[in-house]
């Protein structure tokens, strides 16, 4: 049975964002034409081809630290005491404070570069302020929060209302605003890289918590569901839908979700961007602990998923091969003892994985870390106290 810690924490975060947008007035962005067409028929579902059944390694104990840089890039992070953005160059190990606010009580959320590294954005105060690579020259762009990079010069959000949401592209360097209608659909929503796909999950009007989810992906243009995934949501026995990520090439798109009648554990999917190519990737299902995947987060070179394990005694940070071919266990316990990790993020070369925790020192100190994923080693990058959150690696 995944961790209570996990999932609440998932379903709290997940709230949280939901509250923020929906307590925020509509600005009447430019419309454009896509309202989806609802009554084209629906293509049918493609039979999943199961990956071959992936063996459970044994997991190995947390593996000692080791001086021994890791790759170069700058993560930025925030220092919770401060309430703003720090800046750490990976090579040096050297940080900095890059954001400053004479106003505290206006945290700061989700700073996220673009998806080239030349820019990174983030949230105060329900605006996004954009800034160049070394923390200068910030300036706020939209009056807006719950942003997602689609490209480097293409922010998405959306304003979530009680049925559906309304969902708009900004461009960073027109400075214009596009409406994406995507009609009554619950809070999931992934656009494509080239935003000509979107999926999204469908939202029941009248239930709170639906017996039944389905999930589409959707032509963007046309509104046609080129793909659906129907998953009957037991109480005690099944899990929402989460996590869709497309791939760096914008070809596929990732998602964990339940099959019907199989176990309380979770599985790996992906599909094409047409909709024609639909592959469970994991077989956790088969085995004899329950295993519930989440926070899956693709390498820049498409070749891993990085996931965390929500299993039993403590959930773990693993990789999943993209063609399901090889789950590896990097020995790093996530959630134990009442201490846990958090924020997975790739090195901008793919060898190493960031994250946060405060287990891996005698203090309890929140540091951030790096594991190597060939050899499992372990590397601390800073050494600084107060907790940190909301990591990015360019």
């Amino acid at each position: 049975m995944p961790k209570p810690n996990l999932i609440n924490s998932l379903i709290y975060l997940s709230l949280v964002s939901i509250i923020s947008v929906a307590c925020m007035a509509e600005a009447p962005p430019t419309a454009i034409a896509l309202t989806p067409t609802m009554n084209v028929p629906v293509t049918p579902m493609p039979t999943v081809t199961p990956a071959d059944l992936l063996p459970t390694p044994t997991a190995s104990a947390t593996p000692a630290m080791t001086a021994a840089p890791p790759a170069a890039g700058i993560i930025i992070y925030i220092q919770e005491s401060e309430k703003e953005i720090w800046h750490l160059d990976v090579a040096t190990k050297r940080t900095k404070q890059i954001t400053s606010a004479e106003d505290r009580d206006r945290r700061i959320f989700n700073p996220q570069w673009a998806p080239d590294g030349q820019v990174f954005a983030y949230e105060r105060a329900s605006k996004v302020w954009l800034s160049d690579r070394e923390g200068e020259n910030q300036r706020k762009i939209i009056d807006a929060s719950n942003f997602w990079w689609i490209n480097a010069t293409t922010l998405r959000y959306c304003r979530h209302k009680e049925i559906g949401a309304s969902c708009f592209l900004f461009d960073i360097e027109t400075n214009t605003t596009e409406r994406l209608q995507v009609g009554d659909y619950w809070w999931i929503f992934a656009y494509s890289p080239d935003v000509s796909k979107v999926f999204v999950q469908e939202r029941q009007a009248t239930e709170k918590i639906q017996p039944q989810t389905t999930q589409y992906l959707l032509d963007v243009k046309t509104g046609q569901k080129i793909f659906e995934y129907e998953f009957e949501y037991e109480i005690g026995r099944g899990y929402w839908t989460e996590d869709p990520k497309w791939t760096p090439d914008g070809q596929q798109v990732a998602f964990t979700s339940g099959i019907p009648g199989q176990s309380l554990s979770g599985e790996v999917f992906v599909v094409d961007i047409n909709g024609e190519d639909f592959t469970q990737l994991t077989n956790f299902s088969q085995q004899e602990e329950n295993i519930y995947p989440a926070l899956l987060q693709w390498s820049p070179d498409g070749e891993w998923l990085a996931l965390v394990l929500a299993t039993s005694p403590a959930d773990e940070l693993a990789i999943l091969k993209a063609d399901g071919s090889t789950l590896k266990r990097l020995g790093v316990e996530w959630l134990t003892l009442g201490k846990s990790s958090l924020h997975p993020v790739w090195s901008p070369d793919s060898r190493q994985i960031a994250f946060l925790s405060n287990q891996l020192t005698d203090d309890g100190q929140w540091q951030i870390y790096a594991v190597d994923i060939e050899t499992g080693d372990v590397f601390q990058l800073t050494d600084t106290p107060g907790r940190k959150t909301w990591l990015d690696w360019k």
